[in-house]
């Protein structure tokens, strides 16, 4: 009798450790989220190319805008063919007067429009040490998420063998042949190892 309630009881034992084998085996059912966190982290990394290569054409263009208005401004200033009209008592007509004070006013302007030129390119170049800095960042972000996504298909590999070992082992416990032996100390620590990875996930 004492024999036979030993027996019940490795029975018991088990069943419990091939139900604990079933529930890993279960929880094994993520490789489609590793696949999903895989295509999200490309597409975040093309997202942010894309923004990079809009904004450096938009850098471009404000400075192949600055650089023609810098030119323009740096011409000598002709004055266009006006009609003189000139009075017996030697006066400026209106047309003269009127070219006179505006040009009297442009050069009193040059300064302001050079300091506004100066402050543009200061400007300009901040901004293109801001966008040389966020290409960095960028580089770097992506040798990053490329390392975390070859990590993820490392694990993902490594979950595969072990997939294959509790399978092999579950399929023993199934089979009765070890259905009153203890789980071996390796897939305790197979499966101890599968739950940390799956937390790291």
């Amino acid at each position: 009798m004492p024999q036979k309630s030993q027996q019940r009881k490795y029975v018991s034992r088990g069943e419990a450790r091939r139900e604990e084998a079933e529930q890993e085996l279960c929880s094994l059912g993520n490789q489609d989220q590793i696949k999903e966190k895989k295509l999200h982290n490309k597409e975040a990394v093309d997202d942010k190319e894309q923004l990079y290569k809009e904004v450096l054409r938009s850098r471009k263009e404000e400075r192949s805008k600055w650089k023609e208005h810098k030119k323009n401004t740096e011409k000598p200033l002709e004055s266009s063919p006006v009609e003189v009209k000139v009075s017996t008592e030697n006066k400026k007509s209106p047309l003269v007067a009127k070219e006179d004070e505006d040009l009297q006013t442009e050069q009193l302007d040059q300064p302001k429009l050079e300091t506004a030129d100066v402050k543009r390119l200061q400007d300009l170049e901040q901004m293109n040490k801001t966008l040389q800095e966020e290409k960095a960042l960028l580089k770097k972000e992506k040798k990053e998420m490329q390392a975390k996504m070859e990590n993820l298909e490392r694990q993902n590999q490594d979950l595969e063998m072990k997939k294959d070992l509790i399978e092999e082992e579950l399929a023993n416990l199934q089979q009765g042949g070890r259905a009153f032996r203890e789980v071996p100390k390796e897939t305790r620590r197979v499966i101890m190892e599968l739950r940390e990875a799956n937390k790291e996930i």
